[in-house]
């Protein structure tokens, strides 16, 4: 008797440990992330988004394919779930980005130094003989 007890508790741990390992695996296909692409196709009544990539795309939200457009590059923020990638917010891409603003140097900055010798170029050869070219203005 005691044999098939022990015999028992083996086999139900093992397949507690193989169920908890595909129930695992299972949450490790559920993700986040974001994409930019080019919109290929828009099917409203299916509520799918097909990007040029051919990432395919649920849309919760319908009034989101008002202001969509085929060939609009966007960028999609979304969760993948069960197997289905799902839009979480959609906005274009194509907006310049903010660059920074080139200015002067300030003649108060201390990173800028003047060089009392104006550039040059120097080759040296193998002789140790130097040849220096000034730079064109």
């Amino acid at each position: 008797m005691r044999r098939r007890t022990t015999l028992t508790i083996t086999l139900a741990l093992g397949l507690a440990l193989v169920g908890g390992a595909g129930a695992a695996r299972a949450a490790d296909d559920d993700y986040t992330g974001q994409e930019i692409g080019t919109i290929l196709s828009l099917d409203p009544e299916q509520h799918i988004v097909v990007l040029s990539t051919g990432t395919q795309l649920l849309v919760t939200d319908p009034d989101v394919f008002a202001r969509l457009h085929e060939g609009e590059l966007v960028m999609i923020d979304f969760t993948h779930e069960g197997g289905r990638t799902f839009v979480n917010s959609i906005e274009p891409a194509n907006a310049p980005a903010a660059s920074p603003t080139l200015r002067e140097p300030s003649p108060d900055d201390p990173t800028q130094v003047e060089s009392p010798v104006p550039p040059s170029v120097i080759f040296e050869g193998s002789g140790g003989d130097r040849l220096e070219v000034p730079e064109a203005p």
